[in-house]
């Protein structure tokens, strides 16, 4: 009959004839709660977005009314049970940390439930809702991601007969997990673009030679060195290898500006000339020579964009953490690095990470961090259940 009666509920067509029949046989009372169940999914279908609080709702509500029809099974339902993940941090801060069981029928006998084999405390019996507190201990204490697994044991309630021939409570048993995380969900890299101001810098070379003529007498050279446009010499990059005859000497570098510098030599000719005869000399000097090459670099400021990754910056699970970022900076990117091994890129432009979003200013001057709390973190995970 139950069977036959669900269908309406969820607006499926059934035979009209098995429905009024099932249905007539119910006293007003007992119609009543299946116009109540269906009122609650009516409502439910009617909301924009259904949260899981919601489901939760319903699953109680309507769990506890079809509980109480006569022809009913009266098997106790475990529906959900909370929290399904804990982090480390938690449980340090904590002398116990508190289960919750959500289902139908799970009042009846005395239930029990053991972390890995120990005890712990009932405090709260209802026929929704069991709660218990487990010690600290019990959920191990190294920082890596671990399972502790339970198991629970409820009591389905006495039938008529059960009572008239004295059985016991028929037990059940559903087992259950629960993940522990460490403290930190990880750390997060920040990598930023950054209007710069670099120096450009490339090498100039060039050679410089004087000769003097026969029998001429001592000269001072100065050779004269120009940066190109836009560019300025940068004095401790100059170097100069000089060559020189016998009598002449190198001067070394003169007047050293950003535009410009100067290297000088003294040329002087080897040995004398002979007297001028009929417009003739006999002998003449050897030519006094004075030369060598120079090579220095120029260098001159140049916009650019360059990429800087900043200092990383641990995560804790529900903590935010704001970043300042540096001045003249023109986009940011995030490195998520995750406990579980995990790694993402978090943009401005892209969805946000499901552990993590980034709210970042308009001035590009600050960026925060806004870890979830692992609860929401772990949303879409789903329970477990397995029944002995």
């Amino acid at each position: 009959r139950l069977k036959t009666l669900l269908p309406t509920l969820f607006d499926v067509e059934p035979t009209k004839e098995s429905t009024e029949f099932a249905f007539d046989e119910l006293n007003k009372a007992e119609q009543q709660i299946f116009s109540d169940v269906r009122k609650l999914i009516i409502d439910l279908q009617e909301l924009e977005i259904v949260t899981n609080d919601d489901l939760k709702l319903l699953t109680d509500k309507s769990g506890t009314l079809l509980a109480n029809l006569p022809f009913s099974n009266a098997l106790p339902m475990v529906f959900s049970y909370q929290p399904l993940y804990v982090s480390r941090g938690d449980i340090e801060n904590q002398d116990s940390i508190q289960i919750s069981i959500s289902g139908t029928l799970l009042g009846a006998g005395e239930p029990t439930l053991t972390i890995d084999g120990n005890p712990c405390r009932s405090t709260e019996v209802v026929e929704i809702s069991l709660k218990f507190l487990c010690d600290k201990e019990y959920f191990g204490s190294s920082n890596a991601i671990e399972i502790v697994t339970g198991e629970l044991s409820v009591y389905g309630r006495k039938g008529f007969w059960d009572w008239i021939l004295f059985r016991d409570l028929v037990q059940y048993q559903y087992n259950l997990s629960i993940t522990v995380v460490p403290t930190l969900l990880g750390k997060i890299v920040p990598i930023v673009t950054v209007r710069d101001v670099v120096t450009e810098k490339k090498k100039r070379s060039q050679k410089f030679s004087y000769r003097n003529g026969h029998c001429e007498g001592i000269k001072h050279k100065e050779f004269i060195f120009n940066a190109q446009e836009g560019w300025v010499i940068d004095p401790n990059s100059i170097i100069d290898v000089c060559y020189k005859s016998t009598q002449s000497s190198c001067s070394g570098l003169r007047n050293v500006h950003a535009r410009s510098f100067a290297y000088a030599c003294k040329i002087e000719n080897n040995g004398d000339c002979a007297p001028v005869f009929l417009g003739h000399r006999a002998w003449v000097d050897g030519r006094g020579k004075c030369w060598g090459n120079i090579v220095w670099e120029e260098e001159r400021p140049r916009k650019s964009l360059k990429e800087k990754e900043l200092s990383s910056v641990e995560l804790a699970w529900g903590r935010d953490e704001s970043i300042h970022l540096p001045a003249r900076t023109k986009s940011a990117r995030f490195v998520l690095v995750k406990v579980n091994g995990g790694r993402s890129i978090l943009t401005v432009s892209e969805p946000n990470d499901p552990w993590v979003s980034v709210e970042v200013s308009r001035d590009l001057r600050y960026v925060v961090v806004r870890p979830k709390t692992l609860e929401k973190a772990m949303k879409k995970q789903m329970p477990l259940f397995l029944h002995d």
